[in-house]
């Protein structure tokens, strides 16, 4: 019996981010509270499937969204202290992927474009090499001297 309820528990906790996009989100507002247009820039979801997760998870009591009276309409989302007790799990997470993605990094990084590099949220983006500078050798030319016939006397 404790091992279907451990498995119920566990499928609850799944189906709150097991959701596309869920575990992304949560990732980005453990850096503290952040605007729908941010979310947009860190991750490669649509606006719809966005706003939807959002949803989700302030639904769960992840998150919660705090709209300012301002002109235009200011809406921020951050963590409840229920969404901060998922950061051990996030943690573990990452850090799989950290050790997964050393592993095959090479072969990763042929297959994501330049596109999906930068929509790696900053955290996880791989640190850009420092370009290189070439050597630029003077170039030696030789400008011909004219002649100092171009005195005209009138």
């Amino acid at each position: 019996m404790a091992k279907s309820l451990a498995f119920c528990k566990i499928d609850f906790v799944v189906n709150m981010i097991g959701n596309h996009g869920a575990v992304l989100i949560l990732h980005q507002l453990m850096a503290g509270p952040k605007r729908t247009t941010e979310l947009l820039e860190h991750l490669n979801l649509s606006s719809k499937t966005l706003s939807d997760r959002l949803k989700e998870l302030e639904r769960f009591g992840l998150i919660a969204k705090l709209a300012y009276r301002e002109a235009p309409p200011r809406v921020e989302y951050h963590l409840t202290d229920a969404g901060l007790k998922l950061k051990p799990v996030l943690d573990a997470i990452e850090q799989v992927a950290a050790e997964l993605s050393e592993l095959s990094n090479k072969q990763a990084a042929k297959s994501r474009s330049a596109k999906q590099r930068k929509q790696q949220c900053p955290s996880c983006r791989p640190a850009e090499p420092p370009p290189v500078a070439k050597a630029i050798e003077p170039i030696e030319r030789k400008i011909p001297q004219r002649p100092r016939n171009d005195i005209v006397i009138l």
